[in-house]
């Protein structure tokens, strides 16, 4: 099986028109879901492709949704430079372009996980396109957890404190105790870190 073949299978396209005499752009991205852990790097790609004699200029943009629907309109533009990085490239194939827009995370967090779609719109007409939904899922950190260091330390008391007994400490409601004022104290203490 050739390459060319092999990333057929694996990209897909939707079309979605509004022009009324033919379709001038499509968008293809994968489908697959993607799993990540968290502060992992991550870059989703699409390609639209237009007909360059109908279309001078097209925006291509990614957008994010935290739930899956049906509906493009609860899908969020990606566009804050401090949480990710948009690369386009373009190509020209005879008389059509084609143009990929690349979005990457460099670390991941728990929040990038959701449902993320890329769009592309001819500035002219009007006409647009509408790629796959893409599940990325983001898993915290398995080195992270129960990360924590223990720092311990006794207090000693003379030893006549330390012959109290039980019977000298008095419950005051369910859950306080009364203590003597000097007790015999081995105390360990477990801080995070």
């Amino acid at each position: 099986m050739s390459t060319t073949s092999s990333t057929a299978l694996f990209l897909f396209f939707i079309t979605i028109c509004t022009f009324s005499s033919k379709c001038l752009v499509q968008v293809r991205n994968s489908r697959a879901p993607v799993l990540r852990t968290e502060n992992q790097p991550l870059t989703l790609k699409c390609t639209a492709e237009y007909d360059e004699q109908h279309f001078r200029s097209i925006v291509v943009s990614w957008c994010f949704k935290p739930t899956i629907s049906t509906s493009t309109i609860n899908c969020q533009p990606l566009i804050d430079p401090d949480l990710y990085s948009l690369h386009i490239n373009e190509s020209k194939i005879s008389e059509k372009r084609q143009r990929d827009a690349f979005i990457t995370f460099e670390q991941l967090t728990l929040s990038n996980t959701g449902f993320y779609q890329c769009k592309a719109k001819c500035s002219a007409t009007g006409t647009s396109a509408i790629g796959h939904v893409i599940n990325v899922t983001v898993t915290g950190d398995p080195n992270k957890a129960n990360t924590t260091s223990t720092r311990s330390f006794r207090l000693n008391s003379p030893p006549e404190v330390c012959n109290r007994k039980v019977e000298e400490i008095r419950r005051t409601s369910d859950d306080v105790f009364r203590l003597p004022l000097k007790l015999c104290v081995d105390l360990e203490i477990r801080a995070p870190a």
